[in-house]
């Protein structure tokens, strides 16, 4: 049987092992060389029209002004970007508020096969499925205790950038990660941050070396008390966390039937969010909405406009929208500048 001393030494040295490949990772915003970061703005139909960039290197930003997506000019901030360093990588910073958050508690065997367990669980945990978002987790805490871990999870949707990625391939710009544009930086690698482990992998490796040599020279005053022992200790440890995880995986399976059924009801009624980024897009800066009806794909707005005549002209151009018309006479309120009005549509699946 392992001795009391030999114990703590053989979890102090793991724990130092697990540390030192964590850090190893890195950050996709720890790049040693220069930065391109590039933050899309928005248009009125809520469309990418055009980006800012900014250059960082050394603990400095040099901004590059507002740059329009289309092909010269990604051409330009192309040049631009590689005439200030040999070597770069490309970021795309999102706005907080696209971020979603969500810490899982997780058995800590899970670990092991994490990006896996995260994507069986994403229908269950959150209402997209893993192929709808760049997304990524890590871990912030360990429970040895109670052999858990508490992993955060960060999402963007997809819909949201995937043009502007896009473009950004196409100009060989592609960004390597989402940031958010927070004080506390969130980062979401576009690979789930497989590239940046590998491209670290030597320095991990370097690490390791030291580590497992600092341990060879403990291990001659510990061999004498790491027998047999230490097999079935190992082996009787790590049967709950294995059974935990065959719990899990489990669960997961048995879930499925439910992520399907919800799959379907998505299809036949339409999707929330499309429907209100739809009506967002649609509706200009100077209308606003009092109330919003949406069931069964059936959709019914009244609100206040100083020209609610084109309302039905802007949700027309939207083909998400299917006959869009007023319900109600638009009449004026009390001042004689405002519109008020009820518009009935379809949605388009």
């Amino acid at each position: 049987m392992i001795g009391p001393a030999v114990r703590e030494f053989w979890d102090w040295w793991l724990s130092q092992l697990r540390e030192l490949v964590a850090g190893a990772g890195g950050d996709a915003s720890s790049h040693k060389g220069a930065v391109l970061v590039i933050a899309p703005e928005g248009s009125n139909e809520g469309a990418v029209a055009s980006v800012t960039a900014r250059i960082e290197r050394r603990g400095r930003a040099e901004r590059l002004g507002k740059i329009t997506l289309d092909a010269g000019s990604l051409r330009r901030l192309k040049r631009t970007a590689s005439s200030m360093g040999k070597t770069y990588q490309t970021l795309l910073e999102v706005p907080s508020s696209q971020v979603l958050e969500k810490k899982l508690v997780l058995p800590q065997a899970a670990e092991r096969e994490l990006d896996q367990v995260l994507t069986l669980a994403m229908d269950r945990e959150t209402p997209f499925a893993a192929d709808e978002v760049y997304w990524d987790g890590r871990v912030e805490d360990r429970d040895r205790a109670k052999r858990a871990i508490t992993v955060r999870l960060a999402m963007v949707a997809k819909a949201q950038f995937a043009d502007l990625v896009t473009a950004l391939s196409q100009a060989a710009l592609a960004p390597t990660a989402l940031i958010s544009g927070s004080s506390r930086r969130i980062t979401i690698a576009l690979d789930h941050g497989s590239a940046a482990r590998r491209n670290t992998a030597p320095r991990a490796l370097s690490l390791l070396c030291v580590a497992l040599a600092t341990a060879a020279i403990a291990v001659p005053f510990v061999r004498q008390s790491i027998a047999l022992g230490r097999i079935d200790d190992q082996i009787d440890s790590l049967r709950p966390a294995v059974d935990a995880v065959e719990r899990v995986r489990e669960r997961v399976v048995s879930d499925r039937r439910q992520a399907e059924a919800l799959a379907a009801q998505r299809a036949a009624f339409g999707d929330p969010l499309a429907m209100l980024a739809a009506v967002t897009a649609a509706i200009p800066d100077d209308t606003w909405l009092d109330s919003l009806e949406y069931s069964h794909g059936k959709l019914r707005i009244s609100g206040q406009s100083k020209a609610a005549s084109h309302l039905i002209g802007d949700m027309s151009k939207d083909t998400i929208f299917k006959n869009p018309e007023f319900s109600a006479p638009v009449t004026r309120a009390q001042d004689g500048k405002i519109d008020v009005f009820t518009i009935s549509a379809e949605m388009r699946n």
